[in-house]
């Protein structure tokens, strides 16, 4: 009788549980607010994406013809009767006045180096430390060009459509064979062309050429040079660059062209009559759109949605609104920019700034459904020296495991750290927005300007529980503290101001930077 009791019992209660609302698995992306940056012959123009309303008009002391903003670049290159100033939309000020030859049809940045390439009709110049060097003149004029293999090297064509790449180092130059589709790659030295609708790819570095057995009619590659888009009649084929290898495909017919978000998280895709917006992760449609009229358009970062321009007016499309603003005169340009807008309202009280709700970059090493891949990808990275962590995320009931490197607060250190573990680890990666609340595994944290010359640190809780120091410098990451010989697998870490604090066996102790080393005093 007992023993029926318990049973009926127990069945009530899995019947209660059941009726049990469950809770909703809904993604949590906390995106930081950003500006729009219009610039227009006479003015500069600084919107707020979330309201789309200009919170600044800066007005230019001089009629610009082009506008540009090179990857990695934070300045706004504006070109105008061949001169060249930067425009810093943070402090809202001009920089680096240059004086320029020839008409700019193209400027970019030059990876990983803070230089740029100036191409005019004829001629390719490089800019460093504001001085113009002229690199190479081209006896016939330039159609097109862009660089590739971490800066090394630079395509060109000429309007007779003659190719040629560059070796920036050596300043020779080799002639390519006739193609009229290419695609390249900021990272790596290849190469991927279309050759009787069969997809080639050439290495620069090791002048090898190989042929593929996929069919296309067109490429494009992701702006960090990790995918590669090959446009079929009936789909779109995404290989992966660093192995050449199939990922996936995306089935959409008659598309003739592709524009990719600034931070590379979607894309634009473009048939005859309508424009699609696809996820990077998931590769699934989340915006269709009729086409509409534009000279310029970008799709938004980590939202669903797209910037257009034409002629004075600049829209903002996303799933559910249409917003418009009418500016002054024809938009030259439109860019994306990571600048907080600034809030106009007098009366506005100073926010105290909660430490799980700050925004920093980070880098993404890769996004997958394996999670055991993934987290042993993540103890491989972290013996190697990598702070490593991984985010998680349910998209469409699906659990992505996202393995991230790394915590910067500024957007420049972080691409200058992507290039670096690119480089090191043949591996793409791109930089991502990230917030301390969204980490499962809150073991990274970032220490700020410890030995107060400006490089980045990062103290890290490895797997076995050491607290290691890394420093950023540049193009370098170095491992130049670790507390395996100090202290116990159970040691806690905290950080408060300059110091980190760690409790081990009831005792704590006071870490602080002093002379470029820690110094570690036993605290009451």
């Amino acid at each position: 009788m007992i023993k029926h009791i318990i049973i009926a019992f127990a069945i009530l209660l899995s019947l209660i549980s059941c009726y049990r609302k469950k809770p909703e698995n809904k993604i949590n992306i906390i995106n930081k607010p950003s500006s729009i940056i219009a610039v227009t012959k006479n003015r500069i123009y600084l919107i707020d994406e979330e309201n789309f309303k200009v919170y600044k008009r800066i007005k230019l002391p001089f009629k610009a013809e082009k506008a540009f903003q090179p990857f990695p670049y934070k300045y706004i290159v504006l070109y105008r009767n061949r001169k060249i100033d930067y425009f810093n939309p943070r402090n809202k000020h001009f920089e680096n006045h240059i004086y320029a030859r020839n008409t700019a049809y193209n400027i970019y940045g030059l990876n990983p180096y803070n230089r740029l390439v100036y191409q005019s009709d004829t001629d390719i110049f490089l800019i460093k430390s504001n001085v113009l060097f002229n690199i190479k003149h081209i006896s016939e004029k330039i159609d097109t060009s862009y660089t590739f293999g971490s800066g090394r090297y630079i395509f060109y064509r000429t309007k007779n459509n003659k190719n040629y790449i560059l070796n920036v180092d050596s300043v020779l130059t080799q002639k390519f064979e006739n193609c009229t589709n290419i695609a390249t790659s900021p990272y790596l030295s290849k190469i991927y062309f279309i050759k009787n609708s069969i997809l080639m790819i050439y290495d620069a570095k090791k002048a090898t050429k190989k042929a593929t057995k996929i069919k296309c009619k067109q490429i494009f590659i992701s702006p960090a040079g990790n995918k590669l888009y090959s446009i079929d009649n009936d789909s779109i084929t995404v290989i992966g660059t660093y192995r050449d290898e199939y990922i996936n495909s995306i089935q959409l017919k008659s598309i003739n062209n592709i524009i990719f978000a600034p931070d590379g998280n979607n894309f634009l895709a473009f048939d005859k009559d309508s424009i699609y917006q696809v996820d990077q992760a998931t590769y699934s449609i989340v915006l269709r759109r009729e086409k509409q009229k534009y000279k310029h358009i970008v799709p938004l970062n980590n939202r669903c949605g797209y910037l257009l321009s034409y002629k004075n007016n600049l829209k903002l499309i996303t799933e559910n609104n249409n917003y418009k603003i009418t500016l002054n005169a024809p938009i030259i340009n439109i860019f994306l920019s990571d600048i907080e807008p600034q809030k106009v309202s007098k009366k506005t009280k100073p926010k105290s700034i909660k430490l799980e709700s700050i925004t920093f970059y980070t880098v993404q090493y890769m996004s997958t459904k394996n999670k055991s891949h993934a987290y042993n990808q993540k103890n491989r990275l972290i013996k190697e020296g990598f702070p490593t962590y991984i985010k998680t995320l349910n998209i469409n009931d699906n659990i992505w495991y996202r393995l991230r490197i790394g915590i910067f607060n500024r957007k420049e250190n972080a691409l200058k750290f992507s290039t670096y573990i690119t480089e090191t680890t043949n591996h793409s990666c791109w930089v991502a927005p990230d917030t301390l609340d969204s980490i499962p595994e809150v073991n990274i944290k970032t220490v700020l300007d410890l030995n107060k010359n400006k490089k980045q640190n990062i103290v890290h809780l490895d797997i076995n529980g050491f607290l290691r120091l890394f420093e950023i410098d540049q193009m370098k990451i170095s491992l130049i503290y670790s507390s395996e010989d100090h202290f116990s697998k159970r040691a806690k870490l905290l950080i408060k101001s300059d110091k980190v604090i760690v409790i081990d066996d009831d005792k704590s102790y006071i870490l602080k930077w002093e002379n470029n080393s820690f110094v570690i005093k036993e605290s009451r």
